[in-house]
């Protein structure tokens, strides 16, 4: 579940880091090699944790998934990521598999 980790109380002198699931918005990751290419990876943006559109106009997290839930209904949803995660764990196996 995607959600604001921001404390709703911070205490004076905390130092709050705006971050989803311990990833802070501006992380940089290393390129990953898929195949023969490489792809590099921008930092990461965690943008779309807030309601309705980005800065760049793409749709936050909560409107993506209301628009996903109205397409697919509770049902298809809820098939769509099951079969994604069981194609994930297939896929991390290993390439040999």
């Amino acid at each position: 579940m995607l959600r604001d980790e921001l404390p709703k109380s911070p205490k004076a002198g905390d130092t709050v880091r705006e971050e989803i699931c311990g990833i802070a918005n501006g992380t940089q990751i290393d390129p990953v090699t898929v195949g023969n290419q490489t792809l590099n990876v921008g930092p990461l943006s965690i943008e779309c944790r807030k309601l309705g559109r980005c800065g760049d106009g793409s749709e936050g997290w909560t409107k993506g998934v209301l628009r996903l839930l109205e397409e697919f209904g509770p049902f298809g949803l809820a098939y769509l990521e099951a079969l994604f995660r069981a194609a994930d764990w297939r896929a991390s196996l290993g390439p040999e598999d």
